[in-house]
């Protein structure tokens, strides 16, 4: 749709000490911004608060980043494997897949 945009993730960013804002997306656009859990249109006279409950893609996204330094900092394995994780993942696509038709499904080999 003529959309173009770019993704950042940094580790890096700096900010005053003691004065830091959030954590949250933040997107920019000609009609309007989101900025973690507020939304602006052009045309609204103020920020609209866009409800938001417990993340778990993020809680999970952070547990696989914490693993990953602690397997660093300690010189030791990750406690699951990438096969184990791309198993399981198999297991859920089949599991939808089989919500979906009613029929079961088997595990796609990796």
């Amino acid at each position: 749709g003529g959309v173009i945009g770019q993704v950042t993730v940094t580790y890096e960013g700096r900010w005053p000490a003691g004065k830091f804002i959030d954590d949250h997306l933040r997107i920019l656009g000609t009609k309007g911004s989101v900025f973690g859990n507020k939304i602006y249109t052009e045309g609204q006279h103020d920020w609209k608060e866009i409800p938001v409950g417990k993340n778990e893609i993020v809680a999970g996204i952070k547990g696989c980043v914490d693993a990953f330094v602690n397997s660093v900092a300690s010189n030791t394995s990750i406690a699951i494997t990438g096969e184990d994780a791309f198993t399981t993942l198999a297991a859920a696509v089949a599991a939808d897949k089989s919500a979906a038709t009613g029929q079961i499904q088997k595990l796609d080999p990796l």
